[in-house]
């Protein structure tokens, strides 16, 4: 009795062993990622980065406050004076924001696609957020771009990701720079979002932007815009480049020039 009761146990373990490895087998044989890959700022970021950016649009709020109450008696002068606080209002909300969107999280599951990320306009991350969970039957495409942006004279570049859903919707994923190491890695999550739904990463090649701030205003062109060609965005890529090093130069020119300023006794 007692080794029927044991073979009877063994052989349902045998079957449930058979029926777990069957579903590996399934899984694999889908193509899905039976891991989920997750883009998130993480706790280096959010300890290293948040308080910086707080603290920032903090300053600058202050420094609008101030403003907003300085007694300017020519009339002319005062709304001077207001426009000046509007911009250090307009940079605190930008620097409090950026604080805000460190908390996104772009989760690449094996059953779907799990959205908290910012509603972006342009580079700026904007309310309402999107929460979603996305089931890769319903994405279309995968998509990625450079958006390229000029203002007072320099150019800049970032690379965007999106995807499509076959209702219509297109959701931007979040962006990368070409010149950056420090990237989020939204090109890894793109590639495993077009495993799992079963199409290709789309390069739409490149497009100008224009402005950062009328970007703002404004938005990014529509995804179906007309790429401006390899060879400019080549070039586009390397004035971004180009401004960046001019940058740096700056502000190590800056900061040897205060050095070898004669200080007080």
């Amino acid at each position: 009795m007692r080794s029927e009761d044991e073979l009877a146990g063994r052989d349902r373990q045998d079957q449930d062993d058979e029926e777990d490895e069957a579903k590996e087998i399934s899984m694999s044989d889908s193509g899905l990622d039976q891991g989920p890959f997750v883009v998130s700022a993480g706790p280096w970021r959010i300890f290293l980065l948040g308080p910086l950016l707080v603290l920032a649009g903090m300053v600058f709020l202050s420094l609008a406050l101030v403003m907003v109450y300085v007694d300017v008696a020519n009339p002319l002068g005062r709304l001077a004076l207001w426009g000046a606080a509007l911009g250090r209002a307009a940079m605190a909300l930008y620097f409090l924001l950026l604080a805000a969107a460190l908390t996104m999280r772009v989760e690449v599951a094996p059953d779907a696609l799990r959205l908290r990320i910012p509603r972006w306009q342009s580079v700026l991350p904007w309310f309402p957020w999107i929460r979603a969970g996305i089931p890769y039957a319903d994405i279309a495409a995968v998509e990625t771009r450079d958006e390229v942006y000029s203002s007072f004279g320099l150019t800049s570049v970032q690379t965007a990701y999106s995807i499509a859903t076959k209702a219509g919707r297109r959701i931007v994923l979040g962006f990368t720079s070409p010149l950056a190491t420090w990237n989020y890695p939204f090109d890894e999550a793109a590639a495993r979002i077009a495993r799992n739904a079963t199409v290709t990463v789309a390069d739409r090649g490149a497009v100008k932007v224009g402005g950062i701030i009328r970007s703002i205003i404004r938005g990014t062109p529509p995804w179906s815009t007309a790429s401006i060609g390899a060879n400019a965005r080549a070039t586009a890529r390397r004035r971004a480049a180009l401004a960046m090093q001019i940058a740096f130069a700056m502000v190590v020119a800056a900061v040897a020039l205060r050095a070898c300023l004669p200080h007080g006794p």
